[in-house]
């Protein structure tokens, strides 16, 4: 009980990490990795032995002389860490490549840190080279409910594992490098509550579906990073997505993100994801992390909650195929390179609520026109690599800008919007309410740019029928 619970307190407080993803032991050591095989001497015939252990810590003695010769190992009955280690020595050492745990009885419910790989003799930290083990195959004790950090890292030959239901935590780099993994679909754990940092990294294996487990609560930073899963479910108990959590994968079509889950805002979540078509982010998103959707090339539609007060930087930078983007009243910053490149982007409304434009956050788009309806104009700020360009510099200095009646010698004074020649001063009061009129609510709904919306969000305004409204906010 006191296991059980003390993991979902630390379930509850994903890992603290720097920006950048890298190797698991290159973010320790400074260097890239490399996994090198050791070399192994063919047998003859294939040896399989299975033991009954009578008291922990008594594999090694047990085996003998035949350690490093055995292809299988069967264990029944007690087993801790140091029998762990014994089958380690003869994977690495040895070539066994099977170990079947189902009947053993470990000391602990923690398979412990480092079980199957020995950073100290497998680790050439010259070289940044990895021999790694010979393990193939493993089915783990019935009663471990958490695999240690780095428990099999680097075990590039593993093809298959068998994890136990009661399962609850996978640790930090749990997996990584495992590219020999190849489930299609990869269900995990029924209990499964935290998948650790790092945890499949790079196990480029995993190709297909990921079924997450009702209970899973966190997915910390860089879990599946550059794996190259094609789909995956969130269920509804998920409160945390990490930084770099899917970066790279291989993710297509639509996404539903749960309500309750808190986006780290360190970001980089869904980037490189080249075929991801639609994303819907928690309605308790207050910011859009920094690089979420960056280069994902084929994003139509993103659904931006109510409450988002900052999209970060580089958010939706190379977001190629989307074509809209409908931003929320309480939205006040939209920081540098958000935008850029986004060359499917005709117009964009600006909230009145909006004080602050980063540098170059449109650029390199397509945008004709802009609404703008913040009485004061949005402070701009430069782009350190490409100083004096204002944040909507792509637009012509001719293109219609509307702003707020009243307001034009205040833009004109600004810098950053004193680019354009056309402010247009539009009455954006005044609109009529559409729960006090009778209209045809199954009309079609436009923007101030006559662009077709499907999902009006609250306190914006649109035009049905001919009439401006504003989205009731109830």
């Amino acid at each position: 009980m006191l296991m059980a619970m003390a993991m979902h307190a630390f379930a509850q407080t994903p890992a603290t990490r720097p920006v950048r993803i890298m190797a698991a032991l290159a973010e320790e050591e400074g260097i890239e990795c490399y996994v090198r095989h050791a070399p192994r001497i063919e047998k003859r015939e294939r040896l399989a032995v299975s033991l009954l252990t009578a008291k922990p810590g008594e594999l090694k003695d047990r085996l003998g002389a035949n350690i490093n010769s055995i292809d299988a190992l069967s264990v029944e009955g007690p087993i801790n860490e140091k029998d762990y280690e014994a089958m380690w020595s003869a994977s690495f050492y040895g070539v066994l490549k099977e170990i079947d745990l189902s009947k053993a009885v470990p000391e602990s419910d923690l398979l412990p840190n480092n079980a199957f790989f020995k950073k100290e003799i497998q680790y050439d930290k010259a070289t940044g080279n990895i021999r790694t083990i010979c393990l193939e195959k493993i089915v783990l004790p019935a009663g471990i409910r958490e695999l240690g950090n780095f428990a099999f890292a680097y075990a590039a030959a593993m093809k298959d594992i068998v994890l136990p239901e009661k399962l609850e935590k996978i640790g930090e780099a749990a997996f990584t490098d495992c590219n020999g993994l190849t489930y299609d679909p990869f269900v995990l754990p029924a209990n499964l509550k935290f998948i650790g940092y790092q945890a499949f990294y790079r196990c480029k294996g995993l190709h297909g579906e990921v079924v997450l487990p009702p209970s899973i609560e966190v997915i910390d930073g860089g879990a599946f990073y550059q794996t190259k899963i094609t789909k995956i479910n969130f269920p509804e108990s998920l409160t945390w997505l990490g930084m770099f959590a899917f970066h790279g994968c291989n993710l297509q079509g639509d996404i539903t993100l749960p309500d309750n889950c808190e986006l780290d805002c360190r970001g980089d979540q869904f980037a490189s994801n080249w075929k991801l078509k639609s994303v819907h982010l928690p309605k308790n998103c207050t910011i859009i992390p920094e690089g979420i959707f960056n280069s994902c090339y084929e994003l139509e539609r993103v659904t931006v909650p109510a409450g988002v007060t900052t999209i970060e930087m580089d958010a939706f930078q190379s977001c190629l195929k989307l074509k809209a983007i409908e931003l929320p009243e309480g939205l006040t910053a939209i920081l540098e390179d958000a935008f850029c490149s986004c060359v499917s982007i005709k117009e964009i409304v600006l909230p009145s609520t909006l004080r602050f434009l980063g540098g170059t956050c449109f650029n390199n788009t397509h945008i004709s026109s802009v609404v703008c309806k913040s009485q004061l104009p949005p402070t701009c700020a430069e782009n350190q690599l490409a100083p004096g360009k204002v944040p909507l510099g792509s637009l012509s200095a001719y293109a219609p800008v509307y702003i707020p009646a009243g307001s034009k010698q205040t833009y004109r004074e600004a810098w950053g919007w004193n680019h354009f020649a056309n402010l247009i001063e539009t009455d954006f009061s005044g609109v009529d309410d559409i729960a006090a009129d009778n209209a045809d609510l199954s009309a079609p709904l436009y923007n101030v740019m006559g662009v077709k919306v499907d999902h009006p969000l609250p306190g914006n305004l649109y035009i049905r029928n001919g009439k401006k409204f504003v989205q009731p906010t109830h």
